[in-house]
């Protein structure tokens, strides 16, 4: 259930294959909330008799299980998502730092954020954390890092530029730099906001001369 590459799924379950023992790439997609109410998402990958096997197992934990195809799909499934979760929080940071500074609080922005098309559960259970610096983390940059990582070189096998990751592990890794390994994914935000006013701080003041 670790976020791994596809190809170390692949290289697991067919060395416990040898063995006669199925396995299931099975991560999971959800908040730490879901998980304490045991309505995460299950994304699988492996023989689907074992995933059926395992279903009522995979059940009491989790709202939803999801057989996508055999070993390693679960894993690919999961370095996507992960990449979607990073470039949503490096966009959620970017509006709510253009609305700040166009004079509208953050709080208000957050809402009308949460309210519009694009209004998601990550949004929802994320409010927090990009509100409130303060807010105990719950999925770390460091974490972040090692799942982008392993999503672009994923992509890079396939063929696949995924420009918009890239930029997120870029600003993911500016916030690591500033707040350290443990801060939350939802740093990014302070990060723009501290790139802002270092900005405002190095640019000359200028007064109109007098007539």
């Amino acid at each position: 259930m670790s976020t791994i590459g596809p190809a170390a799924a692949r290289e697991l379950s067919a060395q416990l294959a040898q063995r006669g023992i199925a396995m299931l790439d099975a991560p999971v997609s959800g908040s730490v909330a879901s998980a304490q109410a045991g309505t995460l998402t299950v994304i699988a990958g492996g023989p689907r008799d074992a995933f059926e096997r395992a279903r009522p197992v995979l059940g009491a934990f989790s709202k939803s299980q999801i057989w996508l195809g055999p070993s390693g799909a679960g894993a690919a499934m999961k370095l996507a998502l992960n990449g979607m979760i990073a470039a949503s929080a490096q966009m959620l940071a970017e509006a709510l730092a253009v609305a700040e500074r166009s004079d509208i609080a953050r709080e208000d922005a957050y809402d009308a954020i949460a309210a519009s098309a694009v209004g998601s559960p990550f949004v929802a259970y994320k409010r927090d954390a990009f509100l409130d610096e303060a807010t105990p983390p719950a999925f770390s940059v460091e974490l972040m890092l090692k799942d982008l990582a392993l999503a672009l070189e994923q992509a890079g096998a396939l063929g696949v530029p995924l420009d918009g990751v890239a930029a997120a592990a870029a600003l993911m890794g500016r916030a690591r730099a500033r707040f350290g390994d443990d801060a939350d994914i939802a740093s990014v935000a302070a990060e723009l906001r501290h790139a802002a006013a270092t900005r405002d701080a190095a640019s000359p003041h200028t007064t109109p001369e007098a007539a």
